[in-house]
């Protein structure tokens, strides 16, 4: 009978310490006013069709997430890596300076990323956008007329899931779909960093979308 009494009071003894450890904190999503190392933003992938076609917006949620980490800062540069389940890994650095978002491969002439799509040597994104060019996003689209150019605006009441944006920074960077490459729309602020990335394949009038949802 000691026995059994010695095995339950050893059970509640570490039930009960497992009851009072304190719960770990939620990692911070990116934000590029406050950047700190270990940050992460989670996003969920998304495909959409007829980009050209500005009357429907429809997406389809895939089960394909991405994590977005800072791993290092030295100075004014952020040292990224961006996962995806059974997928490539990929590195990267920022920079945040003068009001743009400069995004590099270091000792590589070519950039590669999820959310800032691929390039030779970098891609810059001005932070500040005009704030007279209002722009609505609807589900992956814009509002805006395809003009195989590079557009900035602010979009107003956003909403993706159980998060809700009143008012954030977009990009419409159309130029080199001119030549049948990738075009980007991007969704963000200095608060929340990247919301919504879409990935324009004009050969297919398609997109890849990538939505950020609050970390929980």
């Amino acid at each position: 009978m000691n026995k059994f009494i010695s095995i339950f009071l050893l059970f509640f003894a570490v039930s009960c310490s497992n009851s009072n450890e304190p719960e770990q904190p939620v990692p911070q999503k990116i934000s590029f006013d406050s950047p700190k190392v270990g940050q992460i933003s989670y996003y969920q992938k998304g495909s959409g069709e007829n980009y050209l076609n500005k009357t429907t917006n429809e997406y389809f949620l895939e089960d394909k997430f991405l994590s977005v980490k800072i791993e290092q800062i030295f100075g004014d540069t952020l040292f990224i890596k961006e996962e995806v389940k059974d997928s490539t890994t990929f590195t990267y650095a920022l920079i945040i300076k003068n009001d743009s978002l400069l995004v590099f491969k270091p000792n590589s002439m070519f950039l590669d990323s999820y959310i800032f799509g691929s390039h030779f040597m970098s891609y810059k994104i001005p932070l500040n956008t005009n704030n007279s060019n209002e722009i609505d996003f609807l589900g992956w689209k814009t509002s805006s007329t395809y003009c195989e150019c590079f557009l900035t605006g602010i979009t107003k009441n956003y909403s993706f899931k159980d998060s809700f944006y009143d008012s954030l920074n977009i990009i419409v960077d159309e130029t080199a779909m001119a030549v049948d490459r990738f075009g980007y729309n991007f969704l963000f602020s200095r608060k929340d960093g990247i919301v919504v990335s879409t990935r324009l394949i004009p050969q297919f009038n398609k997109g890849d979308i990538w939505f950020l949802f609050e970390n929980k």
